[in-house]
């Protein structure tokens, strides 16, 4: 959290040159953070599953828990720019989001039986591997790489009731994310002791696979924020973003055999969906003289992650889009002058 706090600092710093409370037309900077758990699709399937096929074996699950960081700025339009009917206070909002997760995750099959097949990513290898003294076992390790940047553009205008304010909001937003696995797996058999040994006396029989997904999207979001001003300097928010998005992706994998798989080979895909984005949130905020600190938590809602679908033995392995639900909480801190 070293690096929220560092950034809440220059937000203050930067406040603090900034006299003045909030006027009807000006501008309004801001910083802030969030501690985000994304969940990506599970990886399965791939390299050396039961005799049964493809679908099965090894799977392994991604939760990541990091900080994602983001930068946004409003420039409001002067009082009388618009019609009453667009409501007031309107202006336009800038947001940047950056987020860099790793993880790791380990997987194991047991399925009991005495013979182990590997798939190749791209269909055109099919080996049937006998374990001679025991059931087969395969154990992988996986390490895993994930990037994420948008950035959105969106209209506001406020409409006030009383101590009610609703700020619905239309907008484009436009990102790009980089997902990156480096799996290992092993293939080992179980002996009468109970003890698992590798399928090869003194060698490793296993495969290696290497995944790169890169994906761009844009679309339009629409929103709506409701606030209730508690009193004259505490406010409660809650707000909805739902968006529609057009999302391409390029993969590029290989896998590589060892010991008793002699195997070497590469894939290349790409693809595209549409995807819907959804995105609750709450928060409180405190603020006085054109300085505002809130907090808030939300969910987040995503219809089309990409994700590597093994080979069925036929076709090549490919993309796929899966849902995805993430969750955070943060700060952020608000100057306006």
């Amino acid at each position: 959290m070293r690096g929220i706090l560092a950034a809440a600092a220059l937000a203050v710093l930067v406040m603090q040159t900034s006299p003045g409370a909030a006027q009807e037309a000006g501008f309004s900077i801001g910083f802030g953070g969030d501690y985000r758990h994304v969940d990506l699709p599970d990886l399965v399937g791939l390299g050396i599953v039961p005799p049964d096929g493809a679908g099965e074996g090894d799977r392994h699950f991604f939760d990541l828990d990091d900080e994602n960081y983001f930068g946004f700025a409003e420039y409001v339009f002067a009082e009388g720019t618009f019609d009453q009917r667009f409501g007031s206070r309107v202006r336009l909002a800038f947001r940047a989001d950056w987020l860099e997760s790793e993880g790791t995750s380990y997987a194991e099959t047991r399925s009991g039986e005495d013979t182990a097949r590997f798939i190749s990513l791209s269909g055109d290898f099919s080996g049937v591997y006998f374990c001679d003294f025991g059931p087969c076992v395969t154990k992988s390790d996986v390490e895993l790489n994930y990037e994420s940047r948008t950035l959105e553009i969106d209209a506001k205008s406020d409409f006030e009731f009383g101590r009610f304010v609703l700020t619905p909001s239309l907008g484009i937003k436009a990102g790009r994310s980089k997902l990156a696995y480096e799996y290992l797996q092993e293939l080992l058999y179980t002996d009468v002791s109970g003890e698992d040994l590798p399928y090869d006396s003194g060698l490793t029989t296993g495969v290696i696979i290497g995944t790169k997904i890169d994906s761009w999207d844009a679309g339009i979001t629409g929103g709506l924020e409701t606030r209730f001003d508690l009193t004259d300097h505490i406010a409660l928010g809650v707000s909805g973003k739902f968006g529609l998005l057009y999302r391409t992706a390029d993969l590029w994998a290989y896998d590589e055999g060892l010991g008793s798989i002699s195997w070497l080979g590469a894939i290349e895909d790409e693809d595209g969906t549409f995807a819907v984005q959804a995105a609750p949130e709450v928060s409180l905020s405190l603020h006085n003289d054109g300085l505002a600190v809130t907090g808030f938590a939300g969910l987040q809602f995503d219809s089309g992650v990409p994700q590597i679908e093994p080979s069925d033995g036929v076709e090549p392995a490919h993309l796929g889009f899966e849902n995805a639900l993430s969750y955070y909480a943060g700060a952020k801190l608000t100057g306006s002058f």
